[in-house]
């Protein structure tokens, strides 16, 4: 689980991101492509195996006085709302 990790942690975790885009108030968004798929009873079968590009939404710790470089250790996975995923295209 990355909810409450920092930015530094879930890279150590699961490596470098393939994206990361710099969002408001110093927020960041890194995306890991083609990284899982889904499985299991809670998806419909014809989702199951479907490939997902994982996207996780990292926040600063502290909001400061004004806006500027916020630091990989200051970053965090704020809750479980910050870790979704797309499904990626289906090869035609």
């Amino acid at each position: 689980m990355v909810v409450g990790r920092t930015a530094n942690e879930v890279e150590r975790i699961l490596g470098k991101p393939d994206s990361q885009q710099k969002m408001l108030l110093s927020a960041e968004r890194w995306t890991w492509w083609n990284y899982t798929f889904l499985d299991g009873k809670d998806y419909p079968p014809e989702m199951r195996g479907r490939l997902v590009h994982l996207e996780i939404i990292f926040e600063p710790a502290h909001i400061g006085s004004g806006a500027g470089q916020v630091a990989q250790s200051d970053l965090r996975a704020a809750d479980p709302m910050s870790v979704t995923y797309m499904l990626a295209e289906e090869a035609k």
